[in-house]
This record gives structure tokens, C-alpha cells and sequence, in this order.
């Protein structure tokens, strides 16, 4: 087994903004989620 050194922030790291299409072809961003948290 190789050991792998972890890519993930710490816990309470705040989000990086994103902007993706949805399959519902809208576009899904991290501000149209943040006050649902």
C-alpha cells in the first residue's frame, strides 16, 4: 500500500466560490447555496 499524502482542507475551511452547470441546465454556484447551510 502506497502512502498518499491527504489533498483535503481542515474542517471549517470555507468553500472555494464554484460555478457549474446542472443536468438541469442551470447554473449551480456556491452563493445560491450559502444561506441554505
Amino acid at each position: 500500500m502506497a502512502l498518499l499524502e491527504s489533498t483535503m482542507p481542515p474542517l471549517g475551511t470555507p468553500a472555494h466560490d464554484f460555478s457549474l452547470c446542472g443536468v438541469d441546465s442551470k447554473t449551480h454556484s456556491l452563493k445560491n447555496y450559502s444561506k441554505k447551510i
